[in-house]
């Protein structure tokens, strides 16, 4: 059984009881949660510094990365951060009260900036360089190597984070992303200022008018103003309005948004897709579908545009699983209809 958000979230509630080696995390403050193609990303303090708690979005996402932890484990790449597997590590429940667990995968999170949001932009090059050549000696891909998921550090230079791609003993499969950052951080890169255009409703500082902005994630980067979250875009004006109570990266155009303790869904003009109606709610982004409701009410499930589709579950295992069947019924009617 997969744990949902706020199964993760109940359990870093009361850490000492719901996790095993892990029990003395604490969450970094306020629910700042992610979502990748494998995992959900929580960020939580653990042994004096800051890790990302990432748990499963699919039966086998910790089998796919586990051969890659093990490797980093043993070869210590110093351009790549600490990664680790846990299995059977969290413990949680489901609707009638029965106990699971769930493999979690921590990965340390460097003190510094991300090349996504670096203005200095001094020494990357020659950082970038170094990364590289290692990465070659070693055989490793890091394969997802993008300014967002490199973090440059005041001490111990550049980091990559979120290996979840990763290969060894593999053809270079970073050439073309080296290329790229190359070009971003061309060898005599100094300082940058960063100015928008004011009469276009952009903003000349972005660190004084938000506490918090993320890396970009198509062409819209999440920001939060004290407790709440919006968006902007890469000229700096605020297209999606800053009053969700947690919002998530947008991937394939829909991004999760909360309001009044309920959850829904967005697509980029910040219309809603799926009202904030559910206690909870995960998008997948592999077929479109959308489970809501809770393990008191039971779950449903709406499509990509919020249609909502004929599943009524009392456990998400089911609304799932019926969901993916949804999937394959219409994909085998469109093809006989062909």
């Amino acid at each position: 059984m997969i744990p949902t958000f706020s199964d993760v979230i109940r359990a870093l509630a009361d850490c000492r009881e719901s996790f095993d080696r892990l029990r003395d995390i604490r969450p970094a403050g306020g629910e700042r949660f992610s979502r990748t193609s494998f995992f959900a990303e929580f960020e939580v303090e653990w042994q004096g510094c800051k890790w990302l708690l990432c748990t499963p979005l699919a039966e086998d996402a910790v089998r796919r990365v586990e051969n890659t932890a093990l490797r980093l484990g043993r070869e210590r790449l110093p351009h790549v951060a600490e990664y680790r597997v846990y299995h059977s590590e969290m413990r949680f429940f489901d609707s009638a009260g029965g106990e699971h667990r769930s493999d979690v995968v921590m990965q340390r999170l460097p003190d510094g900036t991300p090349l996504s949001r670096l203005t200095d932009r001094r020494g990357i090059r020659e950082e970038l360089t170094a990364m590289r050549d290692e990465f070659l000696a070693a055989g490793f891909s890091h394969n997802n190597l993008k300014p967002e998921n490199i973090i440059a550090t005041n001490i111990d230079g550049c980091k990559v984070i979120r290996p979840h791609f990763a290969t060894f003993d593999a053809a270079d499969g970073d050439a073309r992303a080296f290329e790229l950052l190359f070009e971003t951080f061309p060898a005599e890169a100094g300082c940058d200022m960063e100015l928008h255009d004011s009469a276009a409703g952009g903003y000349d500082c972005p660190a004084s008018e938000y506490d918090e902005i993320w890396p970009e994630y198509e062409s819209l980067r999440r920001v939060r103003r004290g407790s709440l979250y919006g968006f902007i875009d890469d000229a700096g004006r605020e297209t999606i309005e800053v009053r969700f109570d947690h919002a998530t990266d947008f991937e394939e155009g829909r991004a999760m948004v909360g309001a009044n303790g309920r959850t829904g869904l967005i697509d980029t003009t910040g219309a809603y897709v799926i009202p904030p109606l559910f206690p909870e709610l995960e998008y997948s982004t592999e077929n479109g579908i959308s489970i809501a409701g809770s393990a008191e009410q039971g779950w449903t499930a709406f499509d990509y545009d919020g249609r909502q589709l004929d599943i009524r579950a009392a456990c998400i295992g089911d609304a799932r699983r019926m969901a993916a069947e949804h999937i394959e019924n219409e994909l085998t009617r469109r093809t006989w209809k062909r």
